[in-house]
């Protein structure tokens, strides 16, 4: 049931994930996709525990007490069973055979969890088949449950924290930020890249770019040059949004930090705007000297 109920979130995560909805989602709705990650590997992993907390206690009232289980093995078990292995790889190949034309981390995980059952049914059916042939070998289901179930909690776990790291905002590969470095350095010969912040904003990337345009340029050029860039890198399959910042120059700080400076706009401005009005005739400087 539990399966049932995870694959079946999973999959409405997937599906609505990719629906648009600006109004009310102005940023989407990809992250419905690492949270319903997150929430199954927590169900799959108290499951995990549950069974390995049952299997270990078996383990010592058998040897501890003499009180081992009588397994019987049925034939219409064991072929319901292998039954399930096999819709089970139809599932996965299939989930392997979508991933390949769309990125989903909704969809990998499902693949993880099919894969997981594969691997763990076929394993507790050779070990029930052990134990129940052989009365002395009794001791068999319940350390393969345990060890299967130690598996999947350690791979759901790693799942989990994974996802986590993604909707927290962990910085892009290293392969990745020189894509984008790649991209900008050949968008228009008269831009220079100063800074690209690239970071995990659910399952995609979050780019920011400070690009350095001539002061001498007029709004329009420069905001055309920016805005043909974002068009670029948005158009990515890894990017979820981009945001082009335009300069006229490098800077030797980041503004976003200085920024929370309570002298923030007489250090870098050199101006203390809470007097009155910025005046046309003096424009800021950032601290540089005309």
């Amino acid at each position: 049931i539990i399966d049932t109920i995870v694959q079946g979130m999973l999959w409405w995560a997937g599906a609505n994930s990719s629906k648009v909805d600006y109004a009310r989602y102005p940023a989407g709705k990809s992250r419905y996709e690492p949270v319903s990650v997150i929430i199954a590997a927590t169900m799959m992993g108290i499951c995990a525990l549950l069974v390995i907390q049952e299997s270990i206690m078996r383990l010592l009232r058998g040897f501890l007490k003499g009180d081992s289980p009588v397994l019987v093995l049925r034939g219409s078990t064991v072929v319901f069973v292998m039954m399930g292995i096999l819709t089970k790889v139809f599932i996965y190949f299939y989930c392997l055979w979508v991933s390949r034309r769309s990125k989903s981390s909704a969809l990998e995980a499902i693949q993880q969890d099919n894969r997981n059952d594969i691997v763990s049914n076929t394993f507790a059916v050779g070990a029930f088949i052990m134990a129940a042939a052989h009365a002395e070998y009794w001791w068999f289901d319940s350390l393969g449950a345990l060890m299967i179930f130690v598996f999947i909690a350690c791979s759901w776990s790693v799942t989990a924290r994974e996802h986590i790291h993604q909707l927290v905002g962990v910085s892009a590969d290293e392969g990745f930020i020189e894509k984008v470095k790649q991209l900008t350095a050949v968008h228009h010969p008269r831009l220079s890249l100063d800074i690209i912040r690239a970071y995990h904003f659910g399952c995609k990337y979050l780019v920011e770019l400070e690009v350095i345009l001539p002061p001498e340029m007029t709004v329009r050029e420069s905001h055309d040059i920016a805005m043909e860039l974002q068009f670029k890198v948005e158009q990515l399959e890894d990017v979820e949004r981009a945001f082009v910042h335009v300069d006229y120059v490098s800077r030797d700080y980041d503004e976003h930090v200085v920024s929370r400076e309570d002298d923030a706009l007489v250090r870098y401005f050199k101006r203390d705007y809470g007097t009155g009005p910025a005046s046309p005739c003096h424009p800021p400087t950032f601290g540089i000297d005309p």
